[in-house]
């Protein structure tokens, strides 16, 4: 017996018992209210069972209307994850050196300080992605055993399992929406203020021809030709930049790194203080971070297909050089109409720390079937100087003591402070619409009732 079947037989009992107490010829108005009580649950909650897929399909509805994206929310929070590991070893570093120059009371004492507000930040981070992915992957369970604890007769369980309900609901449309709270409330108390508005934020995509994201990359940003800001594209092709970082509120140019490639394009800002900008790396095709396919010439795409180690595509040119980029270490097939090649040269590049291999295959004119498979187990991120746009706006020197604490307590009111506010939020909506299931107030029952 699944837990819906489960919910749908306490709800059943619930009204049965609830009839059964109206239909005893006892003269005690306590048992007949009971009787009417039980009988209203009973339907209430039978309702809901009914309402099962609705629920869902609503988490789903809602949250688009809303803008909420999983996939976009799970880049979000392990790229600042990222970013906070890269702080911590940064602070541990820096205690270390002082402690070997005998300045052990400044290792112990303030930069101890920062590195509990960076663990804190971090730990914060780890759960509410681990809570965030329980909810997303369970909620269709989380539901069903809501509406099993819902339907108890006598409400022994119905504030619990309208909670429940509740949370899954509120918590599903929500938590994606974290980055754009936190987002919109930095830009009102972060570096934006401080420039009077000089600084933006933004999504930064890169993408291949086929509109998968194309990443790790590196992207720098130039105004009258000087260097404004330097940042690194995560794997899955996206930056998301806050006003912790920053772009330039005016038009400027974009330069594009991956690997031994460039890409340039020029990009005008719109009416929002906001940047949504997808930038293609032309004759490419993506396979994985770090692993992708370069065409020497224009080409006519006609299928495409990739599962993260394999990259099957059917494709016409006038001839063509294929290049492979992987890292180091990668195990390679390459195919083309069903046989296997190898390459006619193969090449090492270092990146800012990355460790590529080229291969180079030659396509003759015509239709070809290309099947190509990379066996590969992790990715290493470019490591290139930092160059946040609101560090140069303001002038500030990213060596200097004062710079280091400014970026672990805003780090920390970012990544600390505004989501466990937005959770109380999101945690106090959850209450008012438990009260509406009927978890504390019977409002939604006696209007089905009626």
């Amino acid at each position: 017996m699944d837990l819906l079947e489960l919910a749908f037989y306490l709800s059943v009992l619930s009204y049965v018992t609830g009839l059964l107490l109206k239909a005893l010829p006892l003269p005690f108005l306590l048992v007949k209210k009971i009787g009417r009580s039980l009988v209203s649950d009973g339907l209430f909650s039978a309702i809901l069972v009914f309402s099962y897929r609705v629920l869902l399909e609503l988490i789903d509805y809602i949250g688009g209307l809303l803008g909420s994206n999983w996939a976009i929310y799970t880049a979000w929070i392990l790229d600042k994850i990222q970013a906070l590991l890269i702080l911590l070893v940064l602070l541990k570093t820096i205690g270390f050196a002082l402690s070997k120059a005998g300045f052990s009371f400044l290792a112990g004492g303030f930069l101890s300080q920062l590195t509990s507000l960076v663990s804190t930040s971090l730990t914060t981070l780890i759960i509410s992605t681990y809570v965030s992915t329980m909810l997303y992957a369970g909620a269709p369970v989380l539901i069903a055993l809501g509406l099993v604890l819902h339907s108890v007769p006598f409400r022994l369980t119905r504030s619990v399992g309208a909670t429940l309900i509740a949370i899954v609901i509120v918590f599903s449309i929500g938590i994606p929406l974290m980055p754009a709270f936190i987002n919109t409330l930095g830009s009102l108390v972060g570096y934006a203020v401080i420039t009077h508005g000089d600084v933006c934020t933004g999504e930064i995509k890169i993408i291949d021809d086929a509109g998968r994201g194309l990443g790790y990359a590196i992207i720098e940003g130039y105004v009258n030709g000087e260097l404004q800001y330097r940042y690194v594209v995560s794997g899955n092709g996206t930056l998301y930049v806050d006003s912790l970082y920053g772009l330039p509120c005016v038009d400027h140019e974009v330069v594009v790194n991956i690997a031994d490639l460039y890409y340039t394009a020029s990009v005008a800002r719109g009416e929002s203080r906001n940047w949504d900008l997808a930038l293609i790396a032309t004759n490419t095709l993506s396979i994985a971070p770090n692993r992708f396919v370069l065409f020497t010439s224009s080409y006519n795409l006609v299928s495409y297909s990739s599962n993260n180690k394999w990259l099957n595509i059917t494709m016409s040119s006038q001839g063509t050089n294929l290049t492979l980029y992987t890292e180091r270490g990668d195990s390679v097939e390459v195919y083309v109409d069903g046989l296997i090649v190898e390459p006619i040269t193969t090449n090492q590049v270092e990146w800012y720390g990355v460790n590529l291999t080229t291969r180079t295959y030659t396509l003759n004119e015509g239709e070809h079937v290309v099947n190509i498979r990379v066996d590969w187990r992790g990715s290493s991120s470019p490591q290139p100087d930092p160059y946040p746009y609101s560090m140069n706006v303001l002038g500030v020197d990213l060596m200097k003591p004062e710079t280091l604490i400014f970026i672990v307590t805003y780090s920390f009111f970012e990544l600390t402070i505004m989501p466990m506010a937005y959770i109380v939020i999101l945690f106090t909506i959850s209450l008012s619409l438990a009260r509406l299931l009927g978890g504390v107030s019977t409002s939604i029952a006696r209007l089905v009732m009626v």
